[in-house]
């Protein structure tokens, strides 16, 4: 392969709204090539808008992927843009999350494979993305706030990311993505890809005993699941984690600890509990024949 003009890592903005990780460029009459992902890649010159000479330090040092993930945040804060420009009369707050590979790349597992980015933002933003998806290669994974509902205070414990234009996102820490983890309903994915980076995350952090208690029970929407299914694999999940990191633990304690949490946290509030209501006590029925001749009034 010829040596590259550019050589080193480069992101490549197009005029279609393309962002693309590149390593090595070179020119060859009307197109630039180079490597993305150990595949050599081409862009027609006229369709190429910008180039960017990537360079990492600080905290994005050992970031194997730190170029593509440059791109994903360069991608992510255009679409911001755009979603704001579209709708300018819009008062609400856009958060977006950043959690999954990404998040652990960019705090404590540099290594982390990270094939798309995974983002959290509202409903409309979603919409907005899906429409955007035909048009450019965006590989983002995008979810609604709901995919967070069976997780504890995790915005007190997010970093803040800035990007290049300014746009503020939140990192989740690791062991909320561990507490996210442990939801997994698939068990040959959570064997093969969650409990590695479980064990991984565990082998960084050496929380005590009260903070993990905590990380799982805090939020008491954790055991009070409406689909068997998501219960049944999150129990198994947990089950394997307590033998590994809180062996004193059962399913039955965490739930108790759980319940009596919530129970004190409505108590310091002044919320005592109201009397449960048994209508068959409270509201009594009894069948009673029709007097012969009379037919029931609708």
């Amino acid at each position: 392969m010829p040596a590259p003009d550019l050589p080193g890592s480069h992101i490549i903005t197009t005029k279609s709204g393309g962002f693309y990780a590149v390593e090595n460029l070179r020119a060859e009459a009307s197109w630039v090539l180079g490597e993305s992902g150990g595949i050599e890649v081409s862009f027609s010159v006229d369709e190429v808008e910008q180039v960017l000479a990537f360079s990492k330090t600080g905290q994005l040092a050992q970031v194997a992927q730190a170029n593509e993930i440059a791109a994903g945040i360069l991608r992510l804060e255009r679409l911001v843009e755009e979603y704001r420009a579209a709708r300018p009369e819009s008062s609400r707050k856009l958060e977006i999350a950043v959690f999954g590979a990404v998040s652990l790349a960019l705090t404590v597992l540099p290594g982390s494979a990270t094939g798309d980015m995974d983002v959290i933002a509202n409903t409309d933003f979603i919409r907005f993305l899906e429409n955007r998806r035909k048009e450019t290669n965006l590989d983002l994974d995008i979810l609604p706030p709901s995919f967070m509902i069976y997780l504890g205070n995790w915005r007190e414990r997010a970093s803040k990311l800035t990007g290049y234009k300014g746009t503020d996102f939140l990192v989740f820490h690791p062991l909320d993505t561990v507490a996210q983890k442990l939801l997994r309903i698939d068990e040959e994915k959570f064997q093969s890809k969650d409990w590695p980076d479980i064990v991984d995350v565990m082998s960084v952090f050496h929380p005590n005993e009260e903070g993990l208690v905590t990380l799982l029970t805090e939020n008491p929407a954790r055991f009070r699941m409406a689909d068997e299914t998501e219960e049944a694999a999150m129990k198994r999940n947990t089950a394997k984690f307590l033998a590994a990191y809180l062996p004193g633990w059962s399913m039955e304690r965490l739930q108790q600890e759980s319940k009596d949490r919530r129970q004190k946290q409505r108590q310091s509030a002044g919320f005592e509990p109201l009397p449960e209501i048994d209508m068959p006590d409270v509201a009594g029925l009894e069948p009673r024949a029709l007097p012969p001749g009379e037919t029931p009034k609708v």
